[in-house]
């Protein structure tokens, strides 16, 4: 269960999917949404038949609101007035949990027609919300995998899930602290950390290739809280200075035309390539061609007054692209990571410190170029 798929940001699912399918696990896909962007990724292919798609708004929703309306009603009933109570402190998920429950009511009837053991949701905000319901209607137990966001900017029926749930997933043990600590004693023993990974063989294939000037490639989606702009007040910086360098943008999203317009009117053309969203498998030759990969990750401005109040904020859990540069050995380094040249604790992302910072990074890197120090880039 999961709110789209295939999405272009999201291969650590369909990894995951992958890898299931190959250790013999009978896979069935059920976005609650449709697709984003991520066919173009070759490992879809396989998952292609599995994948089972829905209108937004058709009559098959609502007949499949009668068939549990006629053959269980209290269940139906319990499942919309429990959904409603435990997300009305949230506005954002108050508002979309009736078409949740719309498509969840559906999801319910496929799930029984498959003979489905067990349903798993990615994400614990829209997703496990819909397969908290499909257990209600049908009793098929459920689990979920928290990652960041649905974690960190709003925990609205966290508390109820978590205590439905068979298991709980999470991809570290900062958060699996944090669900213990929010959810108290249903989360107990009940939380797994399950780290994502990547294919170590993808990236050893590809061949490392030199480049003329420092290269850094930066792949992410092109959203506030990625960073795109410390990293450009960065290479602005850099530049200024006469410092050679190269910049690489892959990704795509809601930023790509602000800064189009930024690298057009600061006059980085030269030094910065917005490449676009590229196919999974594009990554490894990317990377190859890099001095190193940058994540120069910080708060989104949207969660300005969630700082504010002291409550969760977004920023990037564990960047899949992090994990492709290790294995690629492109990393920046422990000291260089996403989390430590641009920390995402401060609605400040272009704090006086991070910008500089970023750039003498940058600069100490690229001087490290030769191939044996960039053997040496992972105790940097």
């Amino acid at each position: 269960m999961v709110s789209w798929f295939p999405a272009i940001t999201e291969t650590f699912i369909l990894d995951e999917l992958r890898e299931l399918r190959a250790r013999g696990v009978e896979v069935e896909v059920l976005p609650l949404f449709g697709a984003r962007g991520g066919e173009v990724h070759a490992g879809f292919a396989e998952l292609r038949g599995r994948t089972h798609y829905h209108r937004t708004a058709s009559w098959e929703l609502l007949l499949a609101q009668l068939h549990w309306l006629r053959r269980r009603p209290a269940a139906l009933l319990r499942a919309w007035v429990g959904a409603l109570r435990a997300t009305a402190s949230s506005r954002k998920l108050l508002l979309r949990a009736p078409a949740v429950l719309l498509k969840a009511a559906l999801v319910a009837r496929r799930a029984q027609g498959m003979e489905a053991d067990h349903l798993h949701a990615h994400w614990a905000t829209h997703p496990a919300l819909a397969a908290w319901a499909v257990r209600e209607l049908t009793g098929i137990p459920f689990s979920f995998t928290a990652h960041a966001h649905d974690l960190y900017v709003d925990r609205a029926m966290l508390r109820e899930k978590v205590a439905a749930a068979s298991f709980v997933v999470t991809i570290s043990e900062f958060n699996r602290r944090l669900l213990e600590q929010v959810c108290g004693p249903a989360a107990r023993g009940k939380v797994q950390v399950i780290r994502c990974g990547v294919d170590l063989g993808a990236f050893a294939l590809a061949a490392r290739i030199a480049p003329e000037v420092p290269t850094f490639a930066c792949v992410a989606s092109l959203r506030p809280y990625k960073g795109h702009g410390v990293l450009l007040d960065a290479v602005t910086l850099l530049k200024a200075r006469g410092v050679a360098l190269r910049v690489v943008l892959v990704g795509a999203g809601e930023l790509r035309a602000q800064l189009a317009a930024r690298i057009a009117r600061d006059g980085l053309g030269d030094v910065v390539e917005l490449r676009g969203a590229l196919a999974h498998e594009e990554i490894p030759a990317v990377l190859a061609r890099a001095t190193a990969m940058v994540l120069p990750s910080v708060t989104a401005d949207d969660c300005r007054s969630a700082i504010r109040r002291r409550s969760p904020t977004r920023w990037s859990g564990s960047p899949a692209t992090r994990r492709c540069a290790l294995a690629s050995r492109r990393a920046l380094g422990a000291r260089w990571s996403a989390t430590s040249i641009a920390p995402a604790t401060s609605s400040a992302s272009r704090s006086s410190s991070a910008v500089p910072s970023l750039a003498d990074g940058l600069l100490r890197l690229g001087r490290r170029r030769s191939p044996r120090g960039e053997e040496r880039q992972g105790d940097g």
